[in-house]
């Protein structure tokens, strides 16, 4: 579809001559109307990061301004990162389900570990509470520095059990290293895997069912791992138009 120059659009802006389609305008015009991130993204609340991620790489390959020329369709898309950034993360998805301002979650979250202005407010209302008195304010002062240490020594204890906990490592890798040297291809889209070990199909037999499984992971990892590179590609082609995007174009062919 052609737009001549000085036409305007059904919203009342101006458009230039570009040439898109009238599916890319209806799409932007969908998204721009919503404000809830599920509906954006097209999933049920109930659904999974999984499902989150796949609806958020097939609708920004669509909205991208650099693949989609349609009016509005930057807005359209950091719309879609936005709402993308919130329900992929488990915090600020629960926090947006509970109070639906992902804004607040992010401010908390930052005054909790990044300041401790919450431990010289509780001091304040403890000092109130119990009296006035300058002995008594100046023994309730050190409340906050001794819970901030303590918050400091959690992540130190969680290393320490974890370091402690059984690991199995993975039955392959989709990157060769010193462990995983031996080269496999899955049955479904040819996708390159490295497995520990020679007896590899000899304990997962072509065509059974665990070798099935372990394909599809594969095939599920390297969606995935096509995806991120994509989102940061996507990023960077915000400030540099003519910035490559390899992995984006491979998961366009690789989803078709």
């Amino acid at each position: 579809m052609k737009d001549d120059v000085g036409s305007v659009s059904g919203d009342g802006i101006p458009i230039g001559e570009r040439i898109y389609e009238e599916e890319h305008v209806q799409l932007i015009r969908q998204i721009k109307s919503k404000n809830d991130y599920y509906s954006i993204l097209g999933v049920e609340k109930s659904c999974s990061v999984e499902d989150i991620r796949k609806a958020y790489r097939k609708l920004s390959l669509k909205v991208h301004p650099d693949k989609n020329k349609a009016p509005g369709s930057e807005e359209a898309f950091k719309k879609v990162s936005k709402a993308f950034k919130c329900l992929s993360d488990d915090d600020s998805r629960r926090q947006y389900d509970q109070t639906g301002l992902v804004e607040e979650f992010e401010y908390n979250q930052q005054a909790f570990f990044g300041q401790n202005d919450v431990f010289r407010n509780a001091h304040i209302y403890r000092t109130r509470t119990n009296g006035p008195g300058g002995h008594q304010r100046e023994d309730l002062g050190g409340i906050g520095p001794n819970l901030m240490l303590l918050l400091q020594l959690v992540p130190f204890l969680i290393i320490i059990l974890l370091a402690y906990l059984p690991v199995s490592e993975p039955e392959y890798s989709l990157q060769k290293n010193y462990s995983y040297e031996f080269k496999k291809t899955t049955e479904k889209h040819g996708v390159e895997f490295f497995v520990k070990s020679t007896e590899f199909d000899e304990n997962y037999p072509l065509g059974s069912s665990a070798r099935n499984d372990i394909e599809n992971n594969v095939i599920k990892d390297f969606e995935h791992m096509l995806g991120r590179y994509c989102h940061m590609e996507m990023q960077r082609r915000q400030w540099n138009r003519h910035f490559p995007t390899p992995h984006c174009d491979r998961l366009e062919t690789f989803m078709a």
